[in-house]
């Protein structure tokens, strides 16, 4: 057995002078009753233990009142996944139980105190817990062993379950017991251990606390005073310098987007096959990725671009509501095309919106959601919930409405605007419906409340066919919108091409059909519509036309 730490809990109010394990009541939780606590600080000992296929966690920590009043917290933990063995405060009533909340199991410890306490109340705590299945974020096996704090893994206070990630964040430390040879990934930055085989990591800022360990090679650089590293397998054959170079140029595009990259550092740990279920997964200052993701000669832009975005997007800012994924992953998205103009030019990031490239996921790019309305699985932008279709429609054809509307705002505002929403929505969750409206007061000439209602509130895309005739240095474009639906309203360009070169006029096209008399500087040789592709327009090149 391992020794449980012995402590002191120290409570600022008279609390019951006795222990007592009861079952819990199912009412228990009910009208809110145990909400309102939060971490004040966390410290963590993880035992990886891969002959067994499980993890064991002890955990100490203090909790503090947020609400006006309340009895004692509750706290709660993936059912599914682990179970209490322990969970303690002396003179406190302690009831370890089970809850189904919303068909998911919960395993709940509740601290009963004998009447309401203050706000501003501390209760330290302290708990052991077994893990005892895995799932795709959270896994034990000889090779790796991960978790995510998407999966619940460690106790949290009850409270809104939106906002899991604030509810699970705690400063503090966590210590790693690892099988020899083996090494950790996690949240905040390595701290040395005098214990062997125990690794060790600070976390000075409130973080949800996520974790890889393996056998790992390591690589590490300084970008302006971050630590950038990679993890790789010990079985991996090759250093991870193109993929580190790639990280440094992304992470100096972002921040001068973004703002300052909200966690101490960025680490990559690379995880074997057959461990979780993902490509990759962003966590609060680190990402988890297969080994496949080392396999683009570009260091994988684009993998790596829209995960650590995710800082950002998705951690820094949570989201709630109705089209809420288009507000991290399709940002996140739209970061990866930031960060390929940035670095390789509007050509690479014309290439990566229309086709996607090596490395990156085949369908999250123009000619996948054309795929996806062809399939008829399209929804309208703005109604999408939860993963599958609504993911697949985030990273094909949300990122590309980011794209468009900042060629409508321009540059400053639109990262002035996303900057704003950092700033004012790392307490509160942020929506769809608050982004729209800072955009359009930010731009109020742009009409972008028709923008975003013809390309959140709608499904479908434009598709035209245009005719023309030169009539001597001028054309006559004849175009029409031919897909099902109202006709969009696009800040169009028009390609002339003539002996004197390609000539680019912008135009409306705001009806069914219209025709546009453009001038030229010789006879007209040929015409192109979005000779640029700022719009997101079917073209032949993406596949069959869709069909209502």
């Amino acid at each position: 057995m391992r020794a449980r730490k012995h402590v002191e809990h120290l409570l600022t109010v008279p609390v019951a002078a006795f222990l007592l394990a009861v079952p819990l009541a199912s009412q228990a939780l009910q009208n809110g009753d145990g909400h309102g606590w939060r971490w004040a600080e966390l410290e963590l000992d993880v035992w990886i233990e891969p002959d067994l296929g499980s993890v064991h966690l002890e955990g100490l920590g203090e909790l503090v009142l947020e609400a006006k009043s309340s009895g004692g917290p509750a706290l709660g933990l993936n059912g599914a996944l682990l179970e209490y063995v322990h969970a303690g405060s002396p003179r406190v009533v302690v009831e370890l139980g089970a809850l189904d909340v919303g068909g998911q199991s919960v395993a709940v410890a509740r601290f009963r105190l004998p009447e309401p306490v203050p706000r501003g109340t501390k209760l330290r705590v302290d708990f052991e817990c077994q893990s005892k299945g895995h799932s795709g974020q959270f896994a034990v096996t000889s090779r790796a062993a991960l978790a995510s704090w998407t999966q619940s893994w460690y106790p949290t206070p009850f409270g809104d379950a939106a906002a899991l990630s604030r509810q699970m964040a705690a400063p503090g430390v966590t210590r790693f017991h690892l099988p020899p040879g083996w090494q950790s990934v996690s949240n905040g930055e390595p701290a040395a251990s005098e214990e062997p085989e125990v690794e060790l990591w600070r976390v000075a800022q409130p973080v949800a606390r996520s974790f890889a360990c393996a056998p790992f090679r390591t690589q590490t650089i300084d970008v302006e005073g971050r630590a950038v590293g990679v993890h790789r397998l010990e079985s991996a054959g090759e250093p991870a310098d193109v993929e580190l170079r790639a990280i440094a140029e992304i992470l100096r595009v972002l921040e001068k987007r973004y703002g300052p990259y909200p966690y101490p550092g960025y680490r990559v740990a690379e995880v074997p096959l057959g461990v979780g279920d993902f490509l990759g997964s962003s966590e609060q200052g680190f990402i988890m990725v297969r080994p496949v993701a080392f396999d683009a000669p570009d260091g994988n832009l684009a993998l790596f671009a829209h995960e650590l975005a995710h800082g950002w997007w998705g951690n820094r800012v949570s989201s709630d509501g109705p089209g809420s994924i288009l507000l991290d992953e399709a940002l996140s998205q739209y970061s990866a095309v930031v960060a390929i103009e940035a670095i390789e030019g509007e050509r690479g990031a014309a290439d990566f919106l229309r086709f996607s490239r090596p490395g990156y996921v085949t369908e999250q790019c123009a000619r996948g959601y054309f795929e996806t309305w062809r399939s008829g699985q399209d929804q309208a932008l703005a109604k999408l919930q939860g993963g599958g279709i609504s993911h697949q429609l985030a990273d094909s054809k949300g990122h590309w409405v980011y794209h468009m509307l900042h060629d409508v705002v321009g540059d400053e505002r639109f990262f002035a605007t996303l900057r704003g929403l950092i700033r004012d929505f790392t307490q509160t969750q942020l929506t769809l419906s608050e982004l729209r409206a800072r955009f359009e007061r930010a731009a109020p000439e742009a009409d972008l409340a028709r923008f975003f209602a013809q390309w959140l509130d709608r499904t479908g895309a434009p598709i035209l066919e245009h005719e023309w005739s030169a009539e001597g240095d001028r054309v006559l474009v004849r175009i029409r919108q031919v897909q099902p639906g109202e006709p969009f309203h696009l800040p169009l360009e028009i390609a002339v091409d003539s002996a004197a070169g390609r000539r680019l006029h912008p135009v409306v096209l705001a009806e069914r059909e219209a025709s546009f008399t453009l001038p030229g500087d010789s006879p007209p040789t040929g015409v192109e519509l979005d000779p640029r592709h700022r719009l997101l327009i079917w073209t032949s090149e993406y596949g069959p036309r869709p069909t209502e």
